[in-house]
């Protein structure tokens, strides 16, 4: 009877012990060799991610953090093309994250420490990941790399094979997961990422354009054997690498839509994706003709543009490629040297500009942007002085006289200089706030302009003035294109040869962040007919008006009216 006793206790706790290594949880979780089984212990969720979703994008903050290449080429007919890649700032829709999968076949992997430890088959149900035949992978507790493929991608191994023709539609998830015996019910969440890397194309000017053409955006991959064609990614390293390459790269012809105004920019985005295999560096290659901007009213090709996408793309990366247009202008600079368009902070150099070179024999140049930031001023205070003239003609309001006009270059001596003859106050006007608004805020611009921007090489003790009627008026014919004998006499309008002179003089300001010239100016040149007394003395006024003209004339000096002031360098 005791050895009877003995014997069932020993098999009762045989039993035990047995149960208890077998199902420490007690709901089949944890086999007998203490491996969990994932499909009772684990729920994977999977979410669709979309396209940059690792990636901080959305604000225009961040924009300039996303550019990956960037480069300035000169065409042909002198136009700057700055061309940038940056990924993608337009942000993922909402429903993108929880975008329905395929019902297809999915694959589920595991890793650890570089070492595959299993895989299982399935489908996505209501989101989440579904056992075919209820297999399972059976795990010890631990840290692992969880891989989750769809069926538009081929496996080898511990390599997956994505082809040129199932790019858009392969998918894959990757996650880290640290498995535990309990709790019992984990969940762990994939996000699968597209296989393949996507481009937009945006033309972007300072002026309106057109594209006409059959021709107008033909993109390809250039230097043929670089556009991969086929790709592996290693599971077990976590690495992409180009196993097959292709001469065709990837050609596409873009459509784009009609120009829309943002601000000072127009732009054009074509309405579709170009995509690609990840893992390369690929040379983009964009043919654009039949455009015309800038006052190129004749269709050309623009010829070819490159623009390198970065070192190394990676899946699932959406980018830009925006083509910006800028004008060829001479710019002056915060260190007093004369540069191209090219050379500007704006295009991709590293000169930052303060002023657009009119003239280089004179050696004049136009500020950016208005004094005051705006602000308008008078052009005396008329309450203190009651007559005065800066000028030595009688100018009246005859065509003879604007031609004269035209040639006044005194702009620095009016404002820094006593003028001594007429009926000139022996003032230096630029320094004289109280009495002549207008000169001060002109001759104080380097102070506006120092507390922004580094002034350096003699920039900083530079003078700048209100501009005699001649300096304002060389702006129309350097850059308006316009001659200053084509004066309309009854609406004191210059005509033009050009049929956006307006927009095409704005775009030399704004192309590198100057503001709009779209106002009334003061000059510092007085017309007048000294016979009637000396109040009937007036400052002549530079008008460039919202619909494409420049127009003369005169206005009282109590007036209040914009000022843009000018310097020698």
């Amino acid at each position: 009877m005791k050895k009877y006793i003995q014997y069932t206790l020993v098999s009762m706790l045989s039993v035990l012990m047995w149960a208890c290594s077998s199902n420490e949880t007690g709901d089949g979780v944890q086999t007998r060799d203490g491996k969990v089984a994932l499909a009772k212990a684990v729920t994977f969720h999977v979410n669709f991610a979309g396209y940059n979703a690792t990636q901080e994008v959305g604000t225009r903050a961040t924009a300039a953090n996303n550019v990956v290449a960037q480069k300035a080429t000169v065409l042909d007919n002198g136009i700057v093309a700055v061309t940038t890649v940056q990924r993608d700032t337009t942000q993922q829709a909402p429903a993108a994250t929880t975008r329905a999968l395929d019902n297809g076949t999915y694959t589920m992997l595991a890793y650890q420490g570089g070492v595959f430890k299993g895989e299982v088959k399935g489908h996505i149900s209501g989101g989440t990941f579904a056992y075919a035949d209820n297999n399972a992978i059976e795990l010890q507790p631990g840290t692992y790399d969880f891989v989750l493929i769809n069926d538009k991608v081929t496996r080898t191994g511990n390599k997956i094979t994505v082809k040129k023709d199932d790019m858009e539609q392969g998918l894959i998830g990757r996650t880290t997961y640290t498995v535990t015996a309990t709790p019992q019910h984990q969940q762990v969440t994939f996000e699968m990422h597209p296989t393949a890397v996507r481009l937009k194309v945006r033309l972007l000017g300072y002026m309106n354009f057109t594209l006409s053409g059959s021709d107008v955006g033909k993109l390809s991959v250039d230097a043929p054997g670089q556009a991969p064609t086929k790709v592996e990614y290693d599971m077990a390293n976590n690495t992409w690498a180009t196993v097959a390459t292709s001469t065709d790269g990837y050609p596409k012809t873009l459509t784009f839509p009609t120009a829309t105004q943002d601000g000072v920019t127009y732009s054009s985005t074509c309405t579709d994706y170009v995509y690609y295999l990840p893992g390369a560096q690929v040379n983009q290659h964009l043919q654009v003709g039949n455009l015309s901007i800038y006052d190129r009213t004749t269709p050309y090709s623009y010829g070819d543009i490159k623009q390198k996408m970065a070192a190394s793309v990676e899946p699932g990366t959406s980018y830009l490629l925006t083509i910006k247009f800028m004008m060829p202008a001479y710019y002056l600079m915060s260190d007093g040297s004369v540069g191209k368009t090219s050379k500007t902070t704006a295009a991709g150099g590293t000169e930052t500009p303060i002023g657009v070179v009119l003239s280089r024999s004179k050696h004049l140049a136009i500020a950016l942007e208005d004094a005051g930031k705006g602000a308008k001023f008078k052009w005396y205070k008329e309450a203190t002085v009651q007559a005065m003239a800066n000028s030595a003609i009688n100018l009246g309001m005859q065509p003879s006289d604007y031609v004269l006009m035209s040639s006044d270059y005194n702009g620095y001596h009016y404002t820094w200089e006593d003028c001594g003859f007429g009926f000139d106050v022996p003032t230096r006007k630029g320094d004289n706030k109280t009495d002549f608004p207008a000169f001060y805020a002109a001759g104080h611009y380097g102070d506006e302009l120092a507390a922004k921007v580094t002034l350096t090489n003699g920039m900083e003790n530079k003078k700048w003035y209100l501009p005699g009627a001649g300096e304002w008026l060389y702006l129309y014919t350097v850059f308006g294109k316009g001659d200053l004998m084509d004066l309309n006499w009854d609406t004191y309008t210059w005509n033009h040869y050009a049929p956006c002179t307006v927009s095409h003089t704005n775009a030399i300001f704004t192309q590198v962040g100057g503001m709009y010239a779209t106002d009334e100016y003061w000059t510092s040149t007085q017309a007048g007919n000294f016979n009637y007394g000396d109040l009937t003395t007036v400052p002549f006024v530079a008008s460039i008006g919202p619909v494409d003209q420049f127009t003369c004339g005169v206005w009282g000096k109590s007036s209040e009216l914009k000022v843009r002031a000018f310097v020698k360098y």
